[in-house]
């Protein structure tokens, strides 16, 4: 919230909480968003929340791709117009712009996205949790003991 009381958020971004895919990305955009422009909300843990604010939505379509929400006028974006739509709030995204809007990517990012999409699941994109030394500084290889 800034002083005045307004929201600078102008993206709600709905997201799979339980796919590793979708967390990891939403850790790179939470990176990414230095200004603050976006609002995450995961349709598993938050659905009833969700559902109060956008009662249009459906989980298990929210569940099956990214949406992203225009807080100025409402509309709902998927896929790959979602990730479209970041990199008008996201000011290192703002160089993919032009290459965004070049005739034909559009189609190719739509295919991309949905091949991306419909051959993840929540087993296969789970990400194992990161194993440390206990000291939270230093990752350990998988299928490797700690050092003593």
């Amino acid at each position: 919230m800034r002083p005045d009381g307004s929201d600078r958020r102008t993206r709600v971004v709905l997201y799979d909480g339980a796919c590793g895919l979708c967390s990891g990305l939403v850790r790179t955009l939470r990176r990414l968003d230095r200004l603050g422009r976006i609002e995450f909300l995961d349709v598993t843990t938050e659905w009833d929340d969700i559902a109060a604010r956008y009662p249009q939505l459906l989980q298990d379509a929210c569940l099956v791709d990214m949406h992203a929400i225009d807080r100025n006028d409402g509309r709902v974006l998927t896929g790959f117009e979602a990730y479209r739509s970041l990199a008008w709030v996201l000011p290192l995204a703002w160089l993919t712009l032009p290459l965004l809007y070049v005739p034909g990517v559009a189609a190719i990012g739509r295919r991309v996205y949905r091949y991306v999409a419909d051959h993840r699941s929540r087993d296969t994109c789970a990400r194992p949790p990161r194993r440390t030394t206990g000291r939270g500084d230093a990752a350990i290889p998988p299928g490797q003991p700690p050092r003593k």
